[in-house]
């Protein structure tokens, strides 16, 4: 196994407990974090890493994506969500072929590894193609085929099943079902879904109250609220990650806390597809939901950075409630991190003796983040622009001094150039 060596880090941040040391040096070998401490010699390393200017963390988790997506970047902009699909997503996706995805996925990756992005969530087509990517590159992802009642026809429950069921999942890549929402799965798909999940104890993705329109039509159609109509198909578990959440009750919020489902907050997505409403994350974050950060998509938010997205995030929540006090940098961190990977179900990364060495570096030289010695952290890299330098996954180096070493990326963006002629 590969033994690094992060050397003289100007901090060490643990966003897990807040903690912030200087000066010290962090040891990585056989994928766990060894050793923490000012001691910078007698370590046998296969890579001696500079980090003075630098602050250690541990690496991001984007807990919504559709990575292929890339390839529909500003293609359905300035679009509400029911035309953004029907009218210019759907119709490109069904061209989408899987060296397509291959060459996206690709692309998608090394703008995460550029993020500052160590595990993430997909749910999207030709996964296989995006697990191939992943292992090349080396981060982790859970994997979510999407599941559709009538728009796919090779992402039936029928044929999703049978790929997931015949996968194995390993440190890096787990499998998971993905029904796309209420209103693109019957309800005895979704009712199929609950079962299989909890007979085989696989995770499930699934779109969650995203727009006022999926509530009325779910409200019309089944008497009831969509939280209501997962929790009668058997998919409200601690196995579910609900992506959006934006228009759910309080009684919902409790329903979700009650079964221990995990949110992905998506802020940049709905405010671009102009949903008018925003997730109720303090109130979810109050009754012990487990919330984290999605991008969602390329084709709609543009961009798949979760430090980005925090910064909105955070300044959405503030402004649409009077209330500049509301989350935290720090707090916030500690869902984008901790939460996150708890909601894939990644192991502990902890900057702490014994963990998953999943971890990055940011550069303190970053013009924007330069400022008073007072300022925390924290509030240095949410509100303004960070370089991330480093990136280390399951005590891999992904990128090392802004290079990344598992992936050549000019190629990747050639062949990703090459892609987009087809659409």
């Amino acid at each position: 196994m590969t033994a690094i060596l992060l050397k003289g880090a100007s901090i060490v941040y643990d966003t897990y407990t807040g903690k912030q040391l200087c000066n010290l040096n962090v040891y990585i070998e056989d994928g766990l974090i060894q050793e923490i401490t000012e001691k910078s010699t007698g370590f046998k390393s296969d890579y001696v890493v500079e980090c003075n200017k630098k602050a250690v963390l541990p690496g991001l988790a984007n807990t919504h994506t559709h990575l292929a997506m890339t390839l529909f970047r500003g293609l359905a902009d300035d679009l509400p969500l029911r035309e953004w699909l029907e009218k210019r997503i759907w119709p490109l996706e069904r061209k989408l072929k899987r060296e397509h995805a291959l060459v996206a996925s690709k692309l998608g990756l090394i703008e995460l590894v550029k993020a500052g992005v160590t595990a993430f969530a997909d749910n999207y087509f030709f996964e296989d193609a995006l697990v191939e990517a992943t292992k090349s590159v080396g981060l982790r992802a859970l994997v979510c085929p999407p599941i559709f009642d009538g728009e796919f026809e090779e992402h039936t429950l029928s044929h999703v099943s049978n790929l997931v069921l015949s996968q194995r999942c390993d440190a890096l890549v787990k499998w998971g079902f993905g029904p796309h929402s209420i209103y693109s799965c019957k309800k005895e798909t979704l009712e199929q879904i609950g079962a299989l999940s909890k007979e085989h104890e696989i995770r499930v993705t699934i779109h969650l109250a995203e727009t006022r329109w999926s509530q009325v039509l779910c409200e019309k159609s089944f008497g009831k609220r969509e939280t209501d109509l997962l929790e009668e198909c058997g998919l409200l578990s601690p196995r579910t990650l609900a992506s959006h959440a934006v228009w759910v009750t309080k009684q919902e919020i409790r329903k979700l806390a009650n079964y221990e489902v995990s949110v992905s907050f998506c802020p940049v997505s709905n405010m671009k597809l102009a949903e008018g409403g925003v997730a109720p994350v303090p109130e979810l974050l109050k009754e012990g939901v487990r919330v984290s950060f999605g991008t969602d998509g390329a084709a709609s938010n543009n961009s798949l950075s979760v430090l980005e997205t925090i910064k909105i995030g955070l300044l959405l929540i503030k402004h649409s409630r009077w209330d500049p006090t509301l989350l935290k940098p720090h707090e916030a961190l500690l869902i984008a991190t901790k939460n996150g990977y708890e909601a894939l179900g990644f192991p502990k990364h902890a900057l702490q003796t014994g963990n998953a060495a999943d971890v990055i570096t940011l550069d303190l030289r970053t013009p924007s983040v330069i400022c008073h010695r007072s300022v925390p952290l924290p509030n240095r890299i949410v509100y303004a622009p960070v370089a991330t330098v480093d990136v280390i996954v399951s005590g891999k180096p992904i990128m090392i001094n802004g290079k990344i070493l598992t992936i050549d990326e000019e190629e990747a963006k050639q062949e990703f150039t090459k892609a987009l002629e087809d659409f």
